[in-house]
Protein backbone atom coordinates (compact mmCIF):
# COMPACT_ATOMS: atom_id res chain seq x y z
CA UNK A 1 0.00 0.00 0.00
CA UNK A 2 1.66 3.65 -0.99
CA UNK A 3 2.12 5.52 2.24
CA UNK A 4 1.42 9.21 1.81
CA UNK A 5 4.07 12.25 3.49
CA UNK A 6 2.42 15.86 4.70
CA UNK A 7 5.35 18.46 3.58
CA UNK A 8 2.75 21.14 3.61
CA UNK A 9 1.20 21.63 6.45
CA UNK A 10 3.46 20.60 8.97
CA UNK A 11 1.98 19.45 12.35
CA UNK A 12 1.75 22.10 14.70
CA UNK A 13 3.17 24.98 12.99
CA UNK A 14 2.11 28.24 12.89
CA UNK A 15 0.74 29.69 9.22
CA UNK A 16 0.10 33.56 8.79
CA UNK A 17 -2.79 34.19 6.39
CA UNK A 18 -6.15 31.71 6.37
CA UNK A 19 -5.28 29.32 3.25
CA UNK A 20 -2.92 26.63 2.94
CA UNK A 21 -1.21 24.17 0.04
CA UNK A 22 -1.37 20.52 0.57
CA UNK A 23 1.83 19.52 -0.31
CA UNK A 24 2.57 15.36 0.27
CA UNK A 25 5.14 13.43 -1.05
CA UNK A 26 3.88 9.51 -1.91
CA UNK A 27 6.48 6.59 -1.13
CA UNK A 28 5.94 3.21 -2.98
CA UNK A 29 8.21 0.23 -3.53
CA UNK A 30 11.19 0.70 -6.12
CA UNK A 31 10.07 -2.25 -7.83
CA UNK A 32 6.38 -1.21 -7.32
CA UNK A 33 6.66 2.21 -9.09
CA UNK A 34 5.35 1.54 -12.27
CA UNK A 35 3.02 -0.89 -11.36
CA UNK A 36 1.85 2.12 -8.94
CA UNK A 37 1.85 4.82 -11.95
CA UNK A 38 -0.29 2.03 -14.05
CA UNK A 39 -2.97 1.45 -11.57
CA UNK A 40 -3.15 4.75 -9.88
CA UNK A 41 -3.15 7.10 -12.83
CA UNK A 42 -6.76 8.10 -12.41
CA UNK A 43 -6.73 7.99 -8.78
CA UNK A 44 -7.20 11.04 -6.64
CA UNK A 45 -5.68 12.68 -3.74
CA UNK A 46 -8.13 13.03 -0.97
CA UNK A 47 -8.41 16.11 1.56
CA UNK A 48 -10.08 16.30 4.53
CA UNK A 49 -9.68 19.48 6.87
CA UNK A 50 -10.84 19.32 10.20
CA UNK A 51 -12.35 15.93 10.58
CA UNK A 52 -15.46 16.81 7.54
CA UNK A 53 -18.04 14.48 6.49
CA UNK A 54 -16.45 14.12 3.43
CA UNK A 55 -13.53 14.56 1.19
CA UNK A 56 -12.26 16.53 -2.01
CA UNK A 57 -10.13 14.82 -4.63
CA UNK A 58 -7.75 16.36 -6.19
CA UNK A 59 -6.30 14.72 -9.52
CA UNK A 60 -2.97 12.20 -8.55
CA UNK A 61 -1.04 12.80 -12.03
CA UNK A 62 -1.25 15.24 -15.14
CA UNK A 63 -1.72 14.03 -18.30
CA UNK A 64 -0.34 15.65 -21.77
CA UNK A 65 -2.38 17.16 -23.48
CA UNK A 66 -1.57 15.89 -26.55
CA UNK A 67 -2.70 12.66 -25.34
CA UNK A 68 -6.90 12.29 -26.56
CA UNK A 69 -9.49 10.38 -24.67
CA UNK A 70 -9.14 6.98 -27.07
CA UNK A 71 -5.59 7.15 -26.41
CA UNK A 72 -5.54 7.53 -23.02
CA UNK A 73 -7.90 4.36 -23.04
CA UNK A 74 -5.68 2.02 -24.91
CA UNK A 75 -2.69 2.92 -23.20
CA UNK A 76 -4.48 2.84 -19.40
CA UNK A 77 -2.40 -0.31 -18.54
CA UNK A 78 0.98 0.83 -20.58
CA UNK A 79 1.38 4.59 -19.64
CA UNK A 80 5.31 5.91 -21.13
CA UNK A 81 6.86 8.41 -18.78
CA UNK A 82 6.53 11.78 -21.00
CA UNK A 83 2.98 10.84 -20.65
CA UNK A 84 2.71 10.79 -17.37
CA UNK A 85 3.90 13.09 -14.52
CA UNK A 86 2.96 14.47 -10.89
CA UNK A 87 0.35 16.99 -10.94
CA UNK A 88 2.45 20.04 -10.36
CA UNK A 89 -0.40 22.60 -8.91
CA UNK A 90 -1.31 21.58 -5.23
CA UNK A 91 -4.63 21.25 -4.03
CA UNK A 92 -5.23 25.28 -1.96
CA UNK A 93 -7.63 24.73 0.79
CA UNK A 94 -8.88 28.80 1.29
CA UNK A 95 -10.88 30.61 3.64
CA UNK A 96 -10.25 28.81 6.79
CA UNK A 97 -10.89 30.92 10.07
CA UNK A 98 -7.72 31.47 12.02
CA UNK A 99 -6.87 29.33 14.87
CA UNK A 100 -6.40 25.39 15.37
CA UNK A 101 -7.30 22.82 12.25
CA UNK A 102 -6.75 19.14 11.79
CA UNK A 103 -6.19 17.41 8.30
CA UNK A 104 -6.25 14.13 6.97
CA UNK A 105 -4.95 12.68 2.83
CA UNK A 106 -5.45 9.86 1.39
CA UNK A 107 -5.67 7.89 -1.94
CA UNK A 108 -8.56 7.36 -3.64
CA UNK A 109 -9.24 3.51 -5.25
CA UNK A 110 -8.64 4.02 -9.42
CA UNK A 111 -11.72 2.84 -10.40
CA UNK A 112 -14.07 3.50 -7.34
CA UNK A 113 -12.70 6.47 -5.92
CA UNK A 114 -13.77 5.24 -2.53
CA UNK A 115 -10.70 6.22 -0.04
CA UNK A 116 -8.18 3.57 0.51
CA UNK A 117 -7.71 3.62 4.05
CA UNK A 118 -4.29 2.17 4.48
CA UNK A 119 -2.68 4.85 2.64
CA UNK A 120 -4.11 8.08 5.25
CA UNK A 121 -1.60 9.81 6.76
CA UNK A 122 -0.34 9.49 10.45
CA UNK A 123 1.78 11.93 11.91
CA UNK A 124 4.67 11.72 14.49
CA UNK A 125 4.07 13.50 17.72
CA UNK A 126 7.49 15.22 17.74
CA UNK A 127 7.48 15.59 21.19
CA UNK A 128 7.76 11.97 22.03
CA UNK A 129 10.60 9.90 22.47
CA UNK A 130 8.51 6.61 21.78
CA UNK A 131 7.54 8.23 18.53
CA UNK A 132 3.89 7.63 19.09
CA UNK A 133 1.89 8.35 15.72
CA UNK A 134 -1.53 10.44 16.06
CA UNK A 135 -4.34 9.44 13.37
CA UNK A 136 -5.27 13.41 12.80
CA UNK A 137 -2.69 15.97 13.42
CA UNK A 138 -3.19 19.96 13.19
CA UNK A 139 -1.95 22.73 11.98
CA UNK A 140 -2.17 26.93 13.01
CA UNK A 141 -3.41 29.58 11.53
CA UNK A 142 -3.12 33.01 12.50
CA UNK A 143 -5.00 35.31 10.45
CA UNK A 144 -4.66 37.78 7.89
CA UNK A 145 -3.99 40.37 10.23
CA UNK A 146 -1.98 37.33 12.45
CA UNK A 147 -5.33 38.16 14.75
CA UNK A 148 -5.21 34.81 16.34
CA UNK A 149 -1.37 35.05 16.95
CA UNK A 150 -0.31 34.65 20.89
CA UNK A 151 2.89 36.73 19.52
CA UNK A 152 5.17 36.70 17.16
CA UNK A 153 9.27 36.70 17.05
CA UNK A 154 11.32 38.27 14.47
CA UNK A 155 14.19 35.43 13.74
CA UNK A 156 17.35 35.69 11.72
CA UNK A 157 19.49 32.69 11.12
CA UNK A 158 22.72 33.91 8.69
CA UNK A 159 21.07 36.07 5.68
CA UNK A 160 17.80 34.85 6.53
CA UNK A 161 14.87 36.88 8.31
CA UNK A 162 11.39 36.09 9.07
CA UNK A 163 8.27 36.67 11.42
CA UNK A 164 7.46 33.73 13.10
CA UNK A 165 3.39 33.53 14.56
CA UNK A 166 2.73 31.64 17.64
CA UNK A 167 -0.64 30.18 18.66
CA UNK A 168 0.58 28.00 21.46
CA UNK A 169 3.79 27.33 23.36
CA UNK A 170 5.04 23.92 23.77
CA UNK A 171 8.37 22.28 23.13
CA UNK A 172 6.32 20.14 20.05
CA UNK A 173 5.11 23.50 18.46
CA UNK A 174 8.46 24.74 19.10
CA UNK A 175 10.82 22.43 17.58
CA UNK A 176 8.07 21.84 14.79
CA UNK A 177 8.37 25.41 14.06
CA UNK A 178 12.28 25.42 13.93
CA UNK A 179 12.51 22.63 11.70
CA UNK A 180 10.06 24.28 9.34
CA UNK A 181 12.05 27.58 9.19
CA UNK A 182 15.02 26.18 8.73
CA UNK A 183 13.86 24.05 5.73
CA UNK A 184 12.49 27.45 4.22
CA UNK A 185 15.68 28.69 4.08
CA UNK A 186 17.56 25.92 2.34
CA UNK A 187 19.08 24.50 5.95
CA UNK A 188 17.37 21.14 6.28
CA UNK A 189 18.87 19.13 8.79
CA UNK A 190 20.95 21.82 10.06
CA UNK A 191 21.31 21.52 14.10
CA UNK A 192 23.01 24.37 14.58
CA UNK A 193 20.36 26.71 13.20
CA UNK A 194 17.32 24.35 14.36
CA UNK A 195 18.93 25.42 18.24
CA UNK A 196 19.34 29.04 17.19
CA UNK A 197 15.78 29.29 15.96
CA UNK A 198 14.34 26.54 18.85
CA UNK A 199 15.99 28.73 21.38
CA UNK A 200 14.59 31.84 20.62
CA UNK A 201 11.34 31.25 20.21
CA UNK A 202 11.40 29.19 23.62
CA UNK A 203 12.88 32.04 25.62
CA UNK A 204 10.74 34.67 23.43
CA UNK A 205 7.08 33.00 24.50
CA UNK A 206 8.84 32.56 28.41
CA UNK A 207 9.85 36.43 28.35
CA UNK A 208 6.66 37.45 27.05
CA UNK A 209 4.49 35.34 29.86
CA UNK A 210 6.83 36.31 32.56
CA UNK A 211 6.51 39.60 32.11
CA UNK A 212 2.73 39.73 32.05
CA UNK A 213 2.74 37.94 35.66
CA UNK A 214 4.90 40.56 37.07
Amino acid sequence: MPQIEMMSPVPFTTYPGTQIPIRTTITVNDRDVSTFKNMFKFAFLCVNIDNSTAYAGFPLFEISSSVDDEKRKRQKNSVSQNELELAKIPPLVVDLLPGRHTFQVALSHPDTHTILGGSKNECINLSSKNETKIQNPFFYLSGNEEENATMSVDVKVDQAKKKIALIEGSDINFRAQSKYFCESIGNTGNQDCFTIVFSLLKESWKKKFSEKKS
